[in-house]
This record gives C-alpha cells, structure tokens and sequence, in this order.
C-alpha cells in the first residue's frame, strides 16, 4: 500500500483545494494510504472529513515562519509517506524542501498556467524546487508547456481535474432571481477571472434580454470594485453577487447560459462542472478553455472584448435550440473526466516513485 502526504496551505473554496479534497478521499478508496496537512480549514475540508483520510492540520504560522519548514519536516518524518505531494506556492516551495531534507520523493501540483506566475523571488524559488522534484503533475497541457519553458527536466504527467459532483440542493437564498431566466457565472472575483470584461458584458447583454437576471458566485479581493461597477452599470437591479454558495450544481442545472471571461486557466473545475452539468457555456477564447472544448461545444469570445461577448450571452439566451445541441456535446465531451479515473492516473505515477 502507498502512502501518500498531501500538502496544501489551506482548504479554503479554491479549485485546486476542491480537486484535493475528492481526490485523497479517492486515493484512499482505491487502496493508498492517504494524509492531508493543511495550514488553515475552509469550505472543503468537510468534503475531505467524509473519506478515510487522515488529516493532519498544521501549528498556525505567519505566512514566512521559518518554523513552519521544521513542522513540515517533522511531519514527513514522523508519518513516514512513500510520496510527498504539494499544492500550490507557498507548499510547492516549502513541503518541497520539507520532503528533500527527509529524503522522501516530491510530486509538484501544477494547477495553472504561465501567465500567473511574475518574474519575481517567490515563483523563481518554486521554480528552482521544481526542477528538483521527483515529478510534476499538470492539469493542463498549458502547465506541462511552462515547466518545459523554466527549464525543467523531470518526469512530467497530465492528469485533467475529475468533475466534482456539485452539490444540487436548492439554494435557501435566490439573490432576487426568483422567476427570471438567469445568466450564471461562477469563480472568484479576481484579475485573472477578468471580472470586469465580464460585468460589463452581462450588463450589455441584459440590456437586450429584458426579463432576464445575472448571477455571480465567488467571492475575492475586486468584490468591493465589481460591486460599485454592477451599480454604475445599465442594470444594476438585475446583476446579484451571491458569493460562496453551497448550491452551485442546482445553479448550472437551472441557468440558460454560463458564462466564463477568464484571462488564463489550468484546467477550470467550474466550466467542466457547469459542462457536466449540461448548461450552455459562453466562454473566453483562451488555450486553457480550448482545451477543453471546441466550437462544437461552446460559443467563444475574445477575452478583452465584452461586446463579442454579450452577442454570445444573447445568441445562446435566445436561440435555446443550438444552445441544447452544444450544450449535449459539451456534456459528452467531459464525461470521462472523473475523480475515479483521476485517482487511477495518480496511483500509477506514485507506483512508479516508490524504491
């Protein structure tokens, strides 16, 4: 039996945090040994609670404690993993340096792409660990490509995120949508989901589509800004900000169109989810989404261009017909990715680390 160590900053709502958070409890049913250190809880530590998992919170540290290095170190050595995984910066560097100092192989989670990492000491440091991992693991063929592009020489594999199964209990609060057709969009309220483009798209496209409302679930650091930009708006009544929901499933189930205006992506949990769940999807014409789907199964738009985007909203809000048909392949096209086969694909590449 392998026994592996997840190592994570915190469980907060974050997509790489949901996918770790099906993904161990998965690991464990299929017969590995699994922990999961964590810095902080969060939204999906519950999700992890329901698995056979041992779960292994950290001492509370400020953000550059050194000491936290020692406590991971410490870890490793007392639970005595086979591998030791991390996700995202601050474990990638620290649990990375962590597993070297106890002579346990290291696995680096990959769950984005180039265009989010600045050219300064913190992604430079990662970097450098990296190179020295056993292995990194991508979501995307976008992550395999930078790693390729710093330099690095490891074992590299492409694992694609398992859909999560979305919660589809009926929400206890409809934001004033109750009764409306509804626009839906989901992810956090930061630069890179492009919120701004997006707003401003669903404001023009609601314009054109007078009994139809917007929803935007996610919370993030531009919630104040988009907030202020949803009332300068044409149709400040009609777009809601309805944060974290537990209900996101039953959302996708019920919106005419789902709408993503990322800027860069790994492989996005909530369009393969809203896709899964057979929601027309209107997305940002970037690699990442094209990876995932193509033309057949979705309406694209320059990311930047919320003009282009709006016609998207209108065209799959009112022409139901072809909305349904891509929405069909776009749920066919996403069928084989779930946590089980994910879970498979990472056993293997664990296997192949053990002496």
């Amino acid at each position: 039996m392998v026994r592996v160590l997840h190592v994570i900053p915190s469980m907060s709502a974050g997509g790489a945090e949901r996918q770790l958070a099906l993904l161990a409890p998965a690991l464990a049913a299929a017969g590995a040994q699994v922990a999961v250190a964590y810095g902080a809880g969060g939204p999906n530590l519950s999700l992890l609670q329901r698995g056979a998992v041992d779960l292994l919170p950290l001492r509370r540290r400020a953000h550059h404690d050194p000491r936290l290095l020692l406590d991971l170190t410490s870890l490793i050595r007392r639970w005595r993993p086979d591998v030791v995984q991390t996700w995202i910066l601050q474990m990638d560097v620290l649990g990375g340096l962590a597993a070297h100092w106890a002579g346990v192989p290291h696995v680096l989670s990959e769950r984005c792409s180039a265009e989010l990492y600045a050219d300064d000491w913190k992604n430079r440091l990662r970097v450098r660990i990296g190179r020295r991992a056993r292995a990194i693991v991508a979501n995307s063929q976008g992550g395999i490509d930078y790693w390729r592009e710093v330099g690095a020489s490891v074992p590299m594999h492409l694992v694609r995120n398992g859909v999560s199964p979305a919660d589809r209990t009926p929400p206890t609060d409809m934001f004033g949508t109750s009764g409306h057709p509804l626009l839906l969009a989901v992810g956090r309220l930061s630069e890179q989901k492009n919120v701004s483009t997006l707003v401003d798209a669903l404001a023009r496209a609601l314009v054109r589509l007078p009994g139809h409302h917007a929803l935007i679930l996610g919370e993030g650091p531009l919630r104040d800004a988009i907030a202020a930009r949803i009332a300068a708006g044409p149709v400040p009544g009609r777009i809601h900000l309805g944060g974290v929901s537990p209900s996101v499933g039953w959302w996708m189930e019920h919106a005419d169109a789902f709408v993503s205006a990322s800027l860069y992506e790994g492989h996005p949990n909530v369009v393969i989810e809203a896709a899964a769940a057979g929601c027309p999807l209107i997305l940002s014409d970037i690699a990442a989404h094209r990876e995932v789907l193509d033309a057949g199964a979705a309406l694209f738009a320059a990311p930047h261009d919320a003009v282009a985007l709006a016609e998207c909203i209108v065209e799959a809000a009112q022409d139901r017909a072809a909305a349904a048909i891509r929405a069909a392949r776009a749920k066919q096209d996403v069928a084989g990715l779930t946590i089980e086969a994910a879970a498979v694909r990472y056993l293997g590449i664990y296997e192949g680390l053990r002496p």
